[in-house]
C-alpha cells in the first residue's frame, strides 16, 4: 500500500514537470518527464496490490409465497465466496446468486465469507418470511393436522373392525356377522384378511344353520314316525336324518328301534292275517294230545284227521304250527 502511494505521487510530480516544461517550450524534458509519468502509472498499476470487496444488493430480504428469496450480490472475481458454508460459483465479473428456501416461517439470517488472498470479507443477510409464506405454511400444517386425525381415525375403525371380526369369529350369529361386515365395508382401504375372515364366519354361519335345520326337520319326522309306526312315516324320517351334516348316531338309533318295531308288527299283522284252514283240511293229531299240528313237531305218533274231526275233539291248533 506504502509503495503504490510513493508511486502515485512520484507520477504526479513527473506529470507537472511535464507540463510545465511544455508551457516554456522545452518539449524534449517535457516529453522526458511525459514518460516518466507514464512508466511511473504503469508500474504502480502491477505492483499496487488489489483491495478485497464483498456487497449484496440487500440485507433485508422478503420471501415469497414458496418461502424462496434469491441473494444477490458482488465480490472480486478471483475471491473464494462461501454461503452457509457452501462454496459459491462466481460470474466472470465476480456476481453471484445464491437461492435460499425457509422450511419454517421464522426470520434466518445467512452468512456470507469472501476470502481474497490472506484478506478475508463477511456480510450477513437478514431474511423474513412473507405472509403469504406463513399463511401457506399454516395450511400446510393444518392439512398435515387433518391428515394424521384421518390417520388415527382409520386406524381406530380398523381396531373397531377386528374386534367385531373376532366377535363373529367367536360367536357367529347373523347379528355379529352383520354388523362385523358393516364396520370392514366402512374402512377406506379393503382389508383382505379380515373380508377372507368374515367370509369363513358367513359360512360357518350358513352350516350351523343348515345343521340347526335339518336337526328340527329330522327330530319332526322321527316323532311322527314314533307316534305312528309306519314304513312310509319311517323312510321319510330316515330321509331326514340323513340329511343332517354333522354325526347323528343318536338318531339313527331312534329309527333302528322304530325300524324293529315296524318289523314286528308287520310280523304279528301277517300272522293275524293268515287265513283259517277250511274244515275238510288235513292235520294231524295224536291220540292222547290235546292240539292238532300241520306237521310232526314233538314226540308222539301222529296220524291225519280232517280239520272237522279235529275241532270236534275239541282239539285247538299248536301255537307253534299256525
Amino acid at each position: 500500500m506504502i509503495f503504490g502511494i510513493f508511486f502515485l505521487i512520484l507520477a504526479i510530480i513527473s506529470f507537472i514537470a511535464c507540463f510545465y516544461f511544455i508551457v516554456k517550450r522545452r518539449f524534449k524534458r517535457g516529453l522526458k518527464y511525459l514518460g516518466l509519468s507514464l512508466a511511473f502509472i504503469i508500474l504502480m498499476t502491477f505492483v499496487t496490490p488489489k483491495s478485497i470487496q464483498l456487497a449484496v444488493e440487500n440485507n433485508h430480504l422478503t420471501t415469497n409465497e414458496e418461502g424462496i428469496v434469491i441473494i444477490r450480490g458482488e465480490t472480486n472475481p478471483d475471491a473464494t465466496l462461501k454461503i452457509e458454508g457452501k462454496n459459491v460459483t462466481l460470474s466472470k465479473d465476480g456476481t453471484f446468486k445464491y437461492k435460499v428456501s425457509l422450511s419454517l416461517p421464522k426470520e434466518h439470517s445467512v452468512n456470507l465469507i469472501s476470502r481474497f488472498g490472506k484478506k478475508e470479507l463477511k456480510e450477513k443477510v437478514t431474511i423474513s418470511p412473507s405472509s403469504e409464506f406463513k399463511k401457506a405454511i399454516a395450511l400446510k400444517e393444518e392439512k398435515e393436522r387433518q391428515r394424521k386425525l384421518e390417520l388415527e381415525r382409520e386406524s381406530q375403525k380398523y381396531e373397531e373392525a377386528k374386534a367385531s371380526v373376532i366377535l363373529a369369529e367367536n360367536e357367529p350369529t347373523n347379528e355379529n356377522y352383520d354388523y362385523a361386515y358393516l364396520l370392514v365395508n366402512q374402512l377406506k382401504k379393503n382389508d383382505n384378511d379380515l373380508e377372507a375372515r368374515l367370509e369363513k364366519v358367513k359360512e360357518t354361519i350358513a352350516f350351523e344353520q343348515k345343521v340347526s335345520e335339518t336337526t328340527l326337520a329330522a327330530e319332526n319326522a322321527l316323532g311322527v314316525a314314533e307316534q305312528n309306526k309306519t314304513r312310509e312315516n319311517y323312510e321319510k324320517a330316515a330321509a331326514a336324518v340323513k340329511e343332517i351334516p354333522v354325526d347323528h348316531t343318536a338318531f339313527e338309533n331312534r329309527l333302528e328301534t322304530i325300524n324293529q318295531q315296524i318289523i314286528a308288527q308287520e310280523q304279528q299283522e301277517a300272522v293275524s292275517n293268515t287265513p283259517e284252514p277250511p274244515n275238510t283240511s288235513i292235520v294231524l293229531v295224536t291220540p292222547t294230545g290235546k292240539k292238532y299240528h300241520r306237521r310232526a313237531c314233538g314226540n308222539g305218533t301222529y296220524t291225519e284227521a280232517t280239520l272237522e274231526d279235529a275241532l270236534n275233539r275239541g282239539l285247538t291248533p299248536c301255537a307253534k304250527c299256525f
